[in-house]
């Protein structure tokens, strides 16, 4: 009896230690989708149901807007060639019509149809290499937004340039994180971290555990998204960013995620599409803050090639841009008439 009273007081002072560390439910998905890592963790109960249902848009949208399935929307298009209506779905259609708008107020500096320039460095293929100038000076030829032609009657889209291309990796990511944060707040969803390789969204807050609550004197906690240090390897911070509990889009761009080396000079995947090179503005990377993920997805990578004087162009598509320069300075602006 002695014994059988000792076991249930060790028990009671088990459950009473579990009960005070007990940190909230969550659930995290993952896949690697859109050329990239996506993981999309939900907190709170039945966050997996709305966690898996999530991921399954993001896969559907993949199929229908990566360059790299046949049957894609996008290489329907690019297969059918000049002068040739494809007819795409109502996403695909939708998204290259936000897609054009954002190329035509970056007056080029972001351009869907920069795929044939793209398609010559060879980036994230066996054969990446410099083109030579006569090279990239014909594929350039071959780049530009406003010979792109759509038909909204039938949801039907054109390329007038023979040798056309488009290629939506610029924006699609951030399309389909926001697409999935739809879901998730339609399953319920309060509080989520969606993290697809480099853009970021977060909405509520992360709850806490008994004895974080009792330790912060507070139910939950802000996300702090971390921004990658351009010079430093993978995982080196230099710059946090705590979010409120409105929904907020984080998208980073930066030539130290995809590059090759020739010659001691590394070689990055953000090229100007006005030379075919990569940008000669001191910009390592670009940081935009805002409410939708799709439009800091394109800002990002306007802004990388257009500099801290490109933000004028935007004002009222975002909430705060972060420029680390070659120099080791930061750039921090916000819309005119704040901080």
């Amino acid at each position: 009896m002695k014994y059988a009273k000792y076991i249930i007081a060790v028990l009671a002072l088990f459950l009473a230690l579990s009960a005070f560390s007990f940190a909230p439910e969550s659930h995290t998905e993952s896949d690697f989708l859109l050329d990239t890592y996506v993981s999309i963790t939900v907190y709170g109960r039945h966050g997996d149901k709305a966690a898996k249902a999530a991921l399954a848009r993001v896969r559907e949208l993949d199929r229908l807007l990566s360059a790299f399935y046949p049957e894609s929307d996008v290489a329907k298009i690019n297969r059918a060639g000049a002068n040739t209506p494809t007819a795409v779905s109502e996403e695909c259609f939708h998204l290259l019509l936000r897609a054009l708008s954002l190329c035509k107020q970056s007056d080029g500096a972001f351009d869907v149809t920069i795929k044939p320039v793209m398609d010559l460095w060879g980036f994230g293929s066996d054969n990446q290499r410099i083109p030579a100038q006569n090279e990239l000076s014909a594929a350039l030829d071959k780049v530009d937004f406003r010979f792109v032609s759509l038909n909204s009657a039938d949801k039907t889209v054109t390329l007038l340039k023979e040798g056309m291309a488009i290629d939506l990796g610029g924006v699609a990511k951030g399309y389909c994180a926001d697409e999935a944060a739809e879901v998730l707040k339609n399953e319920g969803a309060e509080n989520f971290y969606l993290d697809f390789g480099g853009n970021v969204i977060t909405k509520g807050e992360i709850p806490l555990g008994l004895s974080e609550r009792l330790k912060r004197r507070a139910k939950t906690r802000p996300f702090v998204v971390g921004i990658q240090d351009p010079k430093g390897t993978r995982g080196n911070i230099f710059e946090t960013i705590t979010t409120e509990q409105a929904q907020t889009a984080i998208v980073t761009s930066g030539g130290y995620e995809r590059y090759f080396e020739e010659n001691g000079v590394n070689y990055h995947h953000i090229l100007s599409p006005a030379t075919g090179k990569q940008p000669q503005n001191g910009v390592l990377s670009v940081t935009v803050v805002g409410s939708q993920s799709e439009t800091a997805d394109a800002l990002s990578t306007a802004l990388f090639v257009l500099g801290p004087g490109g933000c004028e162009k935007f004002e009222g598509l975002f909430d705060e841009v972060l420029f680390v320069m070659g120099t080791g300075e930061v750039k921090k602006i916000y819309p005119r008439g704040e901080k």
